[in-house]
């Protein structure tokens, strides 16, 4: 991946983090975007730098604003559930019970 190619994916990032957290400014999260990218300057292999930056730059905006999920879809398409079988990817898993201390529906007695 050239460098003109590696900054519109970047842009791309922006946009869609932009989206996801509306409740921080652009320029914050171009911040952190560009923060995250200066971790892989010395990276050899580039092919996957623009989404390992998202991934990373993703996981710092969570800590600073909630997650605004896509509206409705037009048409009259109903929504499913919360509770309704939806299939995770593994790793989305593990990284939400990270972040809330609980594993398979166990619930804390706190």
């Amino acid at each position: 991946m050239d460098a003109q190619n590696e900054q519109h994916a970047l842009e791309e990032v922006g946009d869609r983090l932009s989206q996801l957290f509306p409740s921080v400014d652009r320029t914050t999260i171009d911040g952190i975007i560009q923060e995250e990218y200066a971790r892989f300057d010395d990276a050899h292999v580039r092919d996957y730098v623009p989404t390992l930056t998202e991934n990373a730059a993703t996981e710092r905006l969570r800590e600073l604003a909630p997650l605004v999920l896509p509206v409705a879809p037009e048409g009259g398409e109903e929504l499913q559930p919360v509770d309704s079988d939806v299939s995770l990817d593994p790793y989305e898993i593990e990284a939400r019970s990270e972040r809330t201390g609980q594993l398979n529906g166990e619930v804390s007695n706190n």
